[in-house]
């Protein structure tokens, strides 16, 4: 019985880890970008001559497009899947991201960084709403927590690439445009995923979900049954994204 137990567990654990190892290097890919724009923003500065006003555009304007991402986004995972929506969304951040290695002018880039921010910003929640949905509940806990730790590998990548990359002259370009194309790697990593990951057993198992509306969904969080805890978790996560945005 003991054996049968252990190898029904390994079975079990085999799933688990292939999606937070397929998720966490998406999350690894966001904190890459979001990583290496600090250093390309360093070095913007230099070659177009920007002033700390533009160079602070650069910054928030990729946040409202994380703002707009993970609401957007976050309502059409809840409609076509969490598979298709974070495919979608690593394809459309990395895209973007290439593209911006060939800008000449502030505004297209600030665009482009804008179109950035939505991807980055809707692969976020969906990735972690995958992982949640995806394992049994006395380890989700520790499943999102080490999801999100990809997050710290992806700044220390994005520190080797601004290192190593951003100042050097060997390139035909600068340094910070190879740094960006970097950044469109993800793009490939996206049909990765299309093979190998699977949807989320809560979408998949429960069809009726994808008749609910948008409002029937905001409705039952903020019940009373449900308020409480969507609150909570509201005031501790804006405190956390505006000390981690400031610090960075």
């Amino acid at each position: 019985m003991d054996n049968i137990s252990n190898q029904q567990q390994r079975e079990n654990t085999i799933p688990r880890n292939k999606l937070l190892g397929v998720a966490g290097v998406g999350w690894l890919f966001d904190a890459m970008d979001v990583g290496i724009l600090s250093f390309v923003i360093a070095a913007l500065a230099i070659d177009w001559g920007l002033s700390s006003n533009e160079m602070g555009w650069i910054g928030s304007v990729n946040s409202i497009g994380m703002a707009v991402g993970a609401f957007v986004f976050g309502m059409l995972a809840d409609k076509v899947g969490r598979k298709s929506i974070f495919i979608w969304t690593l394809l459309i951040f990395s895209i973007a991201s290439g593209l911006s290695a060939f800008t000449t002018t502030l505004a297209v880039f600030l665009i482009l960084r804008f179109i950035i921010g939505m991807g980055l910003g809707g692969e976020l929640p969906v990735a972690s709403t995958l992982v949640s949905e995806s394992v049994e509940a006395k380890e989700r806990g520790r499943v999102v927590v080490l999801l999100e730790s990809f997050w710290a590998g992806g700044w220390l990548l994005a520190a080797i690439i601004a290192y190593f990359v951003i100042p050097s002259d060997i390139w035909p370009i600068a340094g910070w445009r190879v740094a960006l194309i970097i950044t469109a790697l993800p793009a490939l990593y996206a049909v990765f995923i299309r093979l190998h990951l699977p949807d989320s057993p809560q979408f998949s198992a429960k069809p009726e979900a994808k008749k609910r509306s948008v409002f029937q969904n905001v409705a039952e969080e903020w019940s009373k049954k449900y308020a409480k805890s969507p609150f909570v978790l509201w005031v501790l996560w804006f405190a956390v994204v505006f000390s981690y945005n400031g610090m960075f």
